[in-house]
């Protein structure tokens, strides 16, 4: 089920749709170093850090329940 379905949008999805569509529209070129290119490109960046600090955070929370539920089932039953 598509994210937005679901009726949770996360605080990044916005953000990277506008980046999206601010790449996708067509203008003309910029210098690689010109200050417009270099906020650009810390948006950018920005936006992947927390997509990635994110994700990070759901696989620790991902093996700890893994663990928990491992040592659930595994459990000697009146010990």
């Amino acid at each position: 089920m598509p994210i937005a379905q679901q009726g949770f949008v996360p605080w990044y999805f916005n953000e990277a749709t506008a980046m999206r569509k601010e790449f996708l529209k067509p203008k003309k070129m910029i210098h690689p170093n010109s200050r417009k290119s270099i906020a650009i490109t810390k948006k950018a960046k920005k936006i992947s850090n927390r997509q990635k600090a994110e994700m990070s955070c759901l696989i620790k929370q991902n093996s700890i329940g893994e663990k928990i539920s491992w040592i659930r089932n595994n459990m000697i039953p009146g010990v």
